[in-house]
């Protein structure tokens, strides 16, 4: 996630490509890959930065669009297309080509890994986000309250509106952030934090390995299966995942499991409730929290 986020610097700060096309290139990407917490994320970039709404509705739809969309935007939105779907586009020469016409070597190398890293964003926001039955309002107010016994301090100028939240953090590592989107009767939570400058040995995975640590932030029992294993966990057992959030050292009641990194099924079940179900992707030399959230839905945290 740090290397990602390298690149994502750079492009906002480096790159040839004013930072309008590169937030088209985001948006569309994470339209065709649809990711929705991405989709929302890059659409209110774009209107921030004085986009009417009425042209982001037509953006999916760009080659109808007559002469909304400027020369240098169609050569995005084209070359994110093709690039995005590679495995059935094969980018063809003339593409390449056209190209190669709006844009110099250097523009398309950025527009190139523009798509790239946003492909890689929307695979890890839609293998980690977490999904939730319940309404905005409780899911912020469950994320501000948990957040809080961490040691996150929350900034001024939170953004709350219908339909969606953005909360800025500090912490003992940095900034942090938590972006809320709710639709379908679902809400989708985003977030992102940095790794402890100085981890505890105890947060470390095995090299090569994915730590997963469980917690429990509910009143009642929980049971949680992953990989063939089951772990009870008593009421608020390990619901702070660490004792200490400088150095993310391990909470004495939150038991961890180590895993090889790779797509699981997880169950988990509240006294009181039915299971929830989902599938979460994890990968090499990373640390992530799973803590029973309301209702008993799992709520996957980045720890390191």
């Amino acid at each position: 996630m740090k290397a990602l986020g390298g690149v994502h610097v750079y492009l906002h700060s480096q790159a040839d490509l004013p930072k309008n096309l590169i937030d088209l290139a985001y948006l569309r990407t994470s339209q065709i890959n649809g990711c929705a917490y991405c989709i929302d994320m890059h659409s209110h970039d774009l209107i921030a930065q004085g986009v009417p709404v009425s042209k982001l509705l037509l953006v999916s739809a760009w080659h109808e669009a007559g002469d909304i969309f400027d020369m240098r935007e169609r050569g995005v939105l084209a070359w994110t297309e093709t690039v995005t779907d590679v495995a059935r586009t094969g980018v063809p020469d003339d593409a390449y080509a056209a190209a190669l016409a709006i844009f110099s070597e250097k523009e398309l190398a950025d527009l190139t890994v523009a798509v790239g890293v946003m492909g890689a964003y929307n695979r890890l926001a839609i293998s980690f986000h977490v999904e939730t039955p319940l309404d905005l309002a409780a899911t912020l107010g469950f994320y501000r309250v948990e957040l809080s016994k961490r040691g996150w301090a929350e900034d001024g100028g939170a953004l709350v509106e219908p339909g969606r939240a953005v909360i800025a953090f500090t912490t003992t590592d940095g900034p942090a952030l938590l972006r809320l989107v709710h639709q379908d009767d679902r809400t989708i939570a985003g977030l992102s934090l940095h790794k402890p400058a100085a981890p505890n040995a105890s947060i470390l995975p095995r090299p090569g390995q994915v730590r997963l640590r469980l917690g429990n932030a509910t009143d009642e029992e929980t049971v949680i299966t992953i990989n063939e294993q089951t772990i009870k966990l008593a009421a608020r057992a390990g619901n702070e995942l660490t004792d200490d959030p400088e150095t993310g050292r391990k909470s004495p009641d939150s038991p961890e499991i180590d895993l090889p990194p790779g797509k699981y099924k997880v169950a988990l079940k509240i006294a009181s409730g039915a299971a929830q179900n989902r599938e979460f992707e994890v990968a090499a030399d990373e640390t992530w929290g799973l803590l029973a959230g309301p209702a008993g839905v799992p709520l996957p945290v980045h720890l390191y």
